[in-house]
């Protein structure tokens, strides 16, 4: 099980504006692109609709969104159930042969995979979708891909703003001339470790912003008294997205504000609306790993049930946890920022809830992994034992002590 109190939330923040979004598109693909020395595109057919690409090879896979049907169908009508928020065709490289699946993913967080199909180079299948949850039919076909063309488009300039008096920069420039990654490193010259940085790129002309929040745990801090800590930072591409797709614009400088940083004793520097939205993320993250240390707890005690009875039982128990913060929680955020302004406080919610959700997911993760060695396993598992670690590694990323 490997160590997960360090956490890496990115965020891209758009503010007022009116759009739709009709898939998602998820690429693990490096930012500095390399000619993958096999690699396949598989395209995602719809009637009336473009293509959609999904590029795999040996060191990439990705997924795009299925968007359902306005429709209400039977299987979401049955308030007893869990609804179908999205769906997701996943596609990735095994062997000779392309993997791809067609998930349902629930309001619960329950992800079910509804078909699996196995291609090869110029095959296809026509899939004649699920009606029942809206979906219609598509088409699949997997294709060699094309080279990738290094993208040129020249990259925003980024200066750095530290609002903190305990972070010393160091160093903060380019990774290459070419690069959109800045690589950042600091200094914690305080007598305290530092839990928590916030960063922040601030885009006024096109009402947005970005950045990204790091963290760790008292077990675990991000930054020990006197270390050097060493990050990287991304800038996009100079232009901006219209209805004729993405238009180049000369480059301009933006500022990246180190906006501010977590103590491990809760004192802090910089923005309070930050620290606070930094606490709000924090929370939610503990308080679902409590609840899922009681879940865990309680199947200790019934030591006598199947391997896969009990993974039932625990898989159904964390579904059926809470995604929404509670009124407390975020009242108790606020008591301790009575400053913070409306839009911050509305804020809050959304940065709990973002907490909860990934600490979810991951409970989540750790029971699916477990069920698959329970699958692999000829010769049985200590179920009593994977428990109990379990249980040890959430309490330490909720800091029980």
């Amino acid at each position: 099980m490997r160590p997960a109190e360090m956490i890496l939330v990115a965020f891209r923040v758009c503010i007022p504006a009116l759009f739709c979004v009709c898939g998602l598109a998820q690429q693990t693909l490096p930012h500095q692109q390399t000619v993958d020395p096999i690699a396949y595109t598989v395209e995602v057919g719809v009637p009336g609709q473009l293509p959609s690409e999904i590029r795999v090879s040996k060191h990439s896979s990705g997924a795009i969104g299925v968007t359902p049907g306005r429709r209400i169908s039977a299987a979401n009508a049955d308030p007893g159930k869990a609804k179908l928020e999205r769906a997701e065709i996943a596609a990735k490289l095994e062997g000779e042969t392309i993997r791809i699946d067609l998930n349902l993913l629930f309001d619960n967080d329950r992800k079910e995979t509804a078909a699996t199909y196995r291609l090869q180079e110029s095959e296809i299948v026509e899939v004649a979708g699920l009606p029942e949850y809206g979906i219609g039919p598509f088409t699949l076909r997997v294709v060699f891909a094309k080279p990738l063309v290094e993208d040129r488009t020249p990259t925003d300039q980024l200066q750095i703003a530290n609002n903190t008096a305990s972070l010393e920069i160091l160093r903060f420039e380019k990774a290459s001339p070419s690069s959109p990654t800045y690589q950042l490193e600091a200094r914690n010259i305080s007598n305290r470790d530092i839990l928590s940085v916030a960063l922040y790129i601030p885009d006024p002309e096109n009402r947005a912003a970005s950045g990204q929040t790091a963290s760790g745990g008292r077990a675990r801090p991000l930054i020990k008294t006197g270390e050097v800590w060493k990050t990287d930072v991304s800038i996009d591409r100079s232009g901006r997205t219209t209805s004729q797709g993405f238009v180049p614009q000369p480059p301009r400088v933006k500022t990246l504000i180190v906006r501010a940083i977590v103590f491990e004793d809760g004192a802090y520097e910089g923005d309070p609306e930050a620290v606070a939205e930094i606490e709000a993320m924090r929370l939610g993250r503990k308080v679902t790993f409590i609840t899922a240390i009681d879940v865990l707890e309680e199947a200790l005690k019934q030591g006598d049930r199947e391997p896969a009875e009990l993974i039932k039982l625990l898989q159904e128990a964390v579904y059926a946890l809470p995604k929404e913060a509670s009124e407390d929680l975020l009242a108790g955020i606020i008591s301790r920022f009575p400053s913070l302004s409306d839009g911050a406080r509305s804020s809050l919610k959304f940065q709990a809830e973002s907490g909860i959700r990934s600490a979810k997911e991951m409970v989540i993760r750790q029971i699916q992994t477990f069920e698959e060695s329970v699958t692999r396993s000829s010769a049985g598992v200590n179920l009593h034992a994977w428990l109990a670690l379990t249980i040890a590694h959430f309490r330490g990323l909720a800091d029980i002590r």
